[in-house]
């Protein structure tokens, strides 16, 4: 099975595979194909079961294992490239990247949070 995050999903709501393709409005053989990779999950259908299930698409595509965005995540278990990937999506935050050994400076104007990331 390719999607295991969304079977869990299913589970975890208490519903049938009959019954959840008929909350996405489809039918149980779409959702077993979707499923089985067969056919593509089309956009729609996957924002549809991320509004169902509470869940985040990456989630459920099996891209991250952070649930929903704001979920607590435990940061010993989290892998660095997705808190730097999460940090950059946050307005007001820039990433400055060095390679190793390398000397950066900043400079910032004001108050700043600093965090130095190593890995």
């Amino acid at each position: 099975m390719k999607y295991e995050n969304i079977e869990a999903e299913r589970a975890r709501l208490g519903l049938s595979k009959d019954g959840f393709a008929k909350s996405l409005g489809i039918a149980t053989k779409t959702y077993y194909n979707w499923l089985n990779g067969v056919n593509p999950i089309p956009s729609d259908a996957l924002v549809k079961m991320s509004g169902i299930c509470k869940a985040g698409t990456d989630y459920l595509l099996g891209l991250t294992d952070i649930r929903r965005k704001d979920e607590e995540v435990d940061l010993s278990k989290a892998k660095t490239y997705e808190l730097v990937a999460e940090l950059k999506t946050r307005e007001g935050v820039e990433v400055i990247m060095a390679e190793p050994y390398q000397k950066r400076e900043v400079s910032v104007e004001g108050p700043a949070v600093f965090f130095i990331v190593t890995d």
